[in-house]
């Protein structure tokens, strides 16, 4: 027995090496692991720690074969061990998590994902707690999951969702701010964070506008909520029952949202005039004037946008940044808002540029990922959990159309009052540039989701301008 379990033990290198040097095929260290496996149950029994190291090499082979709900149930068994030796909260739990959350993307099982995620989280807070450092890692990974998943779940439970996201976010902004105080320049990212979901809440309320006129029109016993509703100081109570209200009572939760969303940014404009006068507070200043013009553009306060461009582009120079890293950046127009803040120039500008084109005259921007109906204007996935979003099937709808300047004087108007989301953006003349058998549905959508879009102009020397040929590819699913 123990000659048998040694030499099962010594395949337990890493599996890829051994198969590159000729030692052994794939199939042949699969039995060996499943035999080493054995070996222990019939030694030391089923729940025994030794058992952790050959189910981890035969979980990771059967990944690397795409064999994916296999190596699942072999991270779950793994996990089920390690609480058994290590108690619940251990933090050598943690990378078992992370291979159960790969293996639920890879079988796009997105329930069983969000899951896994919710107990990483957990599983941050109290295996690292009172480590401040470990549980801001926890919380963005939370948060990135939980934006990435907005779109992936029906509408009745997308309110809840940007509740939790909304919480996990305070949670954040408390850590940095217990760790750096109310004006430091760490708080910046995860105020823009919060400041989107407003915006995503006046999306996700202006989208149940048509919904709550059928049901008024029904005199339907729901009646008796809208009251509660009008009322309640809770998002989530708004949310879920802004299905009953009219299209009037709708609009001023509409515009808190979009009026809470901008406050926040206006406190990033504050932090960064209170830096220092080095280069990166210069930077700074820079940055949050121009998510600033964002959000006013947004708001459809565009001639103030436009002098936000203007300024945010002369303070880029004042901070240092290259002229051919401005070019590239602001030599675009760029759909807003953006997912996250970007602290520096040439990083943002390695994110924005979009593909080349052989047509001198055309501007190629980046891909959107209109994943529903909902939320059109925040093309989500972007940022979060790389390739695990992916279709197997969908619909490349490439789109050509103009970006418009729309200056018109909105300066004295309060933004709580703006209009929003009326069913334009800020392009005109759009057409299919690519009709190569896509069905009339994505390229109705595709054409839905542009003419919504709001874009931030590209600039031209520091001054904003038209763009007259734009083009702009949307991965849609194949039953968009």
């Amino acid at each position: 027995m123990k000659t048998a379990l040694l030499t099962s033990l010594l395949l337990l290198a890493p599996f890829s090496a051994i198969a590159q040097d000729g030692l052994a095929t794939e199939t042949q260290l699969q039995e060996d692991y499943s035999e080493a496996i054995r070996d222990i149950e019939i030694g030391y029994g089923p729940y025994d720690a030794q058992l952790l190291e050959p189910l981890d090499s035969l979980g990771r082979l059967l990944t690397e074969k795409g064999e994916h709900e296999q190596a699942l149930g072999l991270y779950h068994r793994m996990l089920h061990l390690n609480r058994i030796n290590q108690g619940f909260y251990h933090p050598s739990h943690l990378p078992i998590v992370e291979k159960i959350i790969e293996s639920n993307a890879a079988l796009k099982d997105w329930g069983q994902l969000n899951e896994s995620y919710d107990y990483l989280y957990w599983l941050y807070q109290r295996a690292h707690e009172g480590d401040g450092d470990k549980l801001k890692e926890g919380v963005a990974r939370l948060f990135g999951w939980k934006l990435a998943y907005l779109p992936l779940i029906n509408r009745a439970d997308r309110s809840r969702q940007l509740l939790e996201l909304e919480q996990i976010a305070d949670q954040q902004l408390d850590l940095l701010r217990e760790e750096h105080g109310e004006a430091s320049s760490a708080l910046l990212p995860a105020l823009y964070q919060r400041a989107v979901l407003h915006y995503a809440h006046a999306v996700a309320l202006d989208e149940n506008e048509s919904t709550g006129r059928e049901l008024l029109e029904d005199e339907a016993p729901h009646l008796r909520h809208r009251e509660a509703a009008l009322q309640s100081h809770s998002i989530l109570g708004v949310a879920q029952q802004s299905s009953l209200l009219t299209n009037e009572e709708i609009a001023p939760l509409i515009r808190k949202q979009l009026y809470q969303g901008r406050k926040l940014v206006e406190q990033m404009v504050v932090i960064a005039r209170s830096m220092d006068e080095s280069q990166e507070g210069w930077e700074a200043r820079a940055m949050t004037r121009l998510y600033l013009a964002d959000w006013d553009m947004l708001m459809d306060r565009r001639s103030a946008a436009l002098d936000g461009y203007r300024r945010s582009y002369r303070q880029f120079e004042k901070a240092g940044v290259a002229s051919e890293d401005l070019a590239t950046f602001f030599g675009r127009p760029v759909a807003i808002p953006r997912e996250s803040y970007l602290t520096e120039i040439p990083a943002a500008a390695k994110k924005i540029v979009g593909a080349a084109t052989e047509d001198a005259d055309v501007i190629q921007l980046e891909d959107f990922t209109g994943w529903t109906k909902a939320l059109p204007g925040l093309g989500f996935p972007r940022t979060a959990a790389p390739g695990y979003l992916t279709l197997a099937e969908q619909n490349a709808v490439e789109l050509e159309f103009k970006v418009t300047l729309d200056g018109k004087d909105f300066k004295t108007r309060d933004p709580r009052f703006v209009t929003f989301h009326e069913g334009e953006g800020n392009i005109d003349d759009v057409k299919i540039v690519d009709d190569e058998e896509l069905g009339d549905i994505a390229r109705r959508r595709a054409r839905e989701i542009a003419e919504q879009l709001i874009f931030r102009p590209r600039l031209v020397d520091g001054e904003p301008a038209a763009t007259e040929r734009a083009q702009m590819r949307f991965i849609l699913p194949v039953d968009a």
